[in-house]
Order: C-alpha cells, then structure tokens, then sequence
C-alpha cells in the first residue's frame, strides 16, 4: 500500500515525486516538513531506488540535452522567421488589397460619370502634373 503526501506534512528521509503535476523534492532529515506544491501529492520513493534510477536518468539527461538544446535554437530561429514574415506581410498588406472591380462597372452596363466630366478632369490634371515638372527644373 503507497501512501500520498501532501506539503506541509512532516515527512521521514527521502525523496518524493509528484506526477501531477511533476515535481521532486528531497527532504534531507527525519520529521521535516515537505515543501511542495499545495495542488500535489507526493510518493515517497525508497532510497535503493533513487540510487539505481540515478545513473538511467543521468544517461538521459546526457543523451537528451544536445537533442534539446538544438529544438530549441530551431524554434527561436522559426519563432524570428515567422515573426519577420508577419510583419513584412502586415507592412505590405495594403499592396495585395484589390479594391477595383473593373468587371463589375463592365457588367453593370452604364458609366457613371459623363464622358465630358471625365475628359475636363484629365485635363486639370495633366496642367497639375506639367505645373509640378515645371517647379522641378
């Protein structure tokens, strides 16, 4: 029969694992408190275990670490990438907004501003451009 911990409880010598959420502590004399998460309950864990657990655990720590170490640089480098991305596409956002619809004033059938309209504004427009060249020189 295994029994649960909780922190606060005055505990004997060993080390305690919580799963839920994962957290280890040791508790170094007999009788003292167990310091933890007040959401978790702990196992004492037999101190013949911990001592063969310990070199598995090492190797992992050994094995995993460059692999991990790695992951991470890789996702830094994909976090930077994508946020670049985002920010050049929010920049340009604008450019790729097609407001004109050329083939719903075609298929609408009529134009609506006359065509003398539309010549007497070309025409002030293009005396604005010429003044403007003008200036330049």
């Amino acid at each position: 029969m295994s029994t649960n911990y909780r922190s606060g409880q005055n505990v004997s010598y060993g080390m305690y694992v919580s799963t839920r959420p994962l957290d280890v502590r040791f508790v170094g004399v007999d009788g003292e408190k167990l310091e933890g998460r007040d959401d978790a309950e702990y196992r004492h864990i037999p101190n013949a275990m911990a001592m063969l657990a310990a070199p598995v655990l090492g190797g992992l720590f050994v094995i995993s670490f460059p692999i991990t170490i790695f992951l991470a640089a890789a996702r830094a480098m994909t976090q930077a990438a994508g946020q670049k991305v985002n920010e050049l596409s929010e920049e340009n956002a604008h450019l790729a907004r097609h407001a004109w619809q050329p083939q719903a004033a075609f298929l609408k059938g009529e134009s609506e501003a006359v065509e003398g309209e539309v010549d007497e504004k070309v025409a002030v427009l293009e005396a604005e451009v010429e003044g403007a060249r003008k200036d330049e020189k």
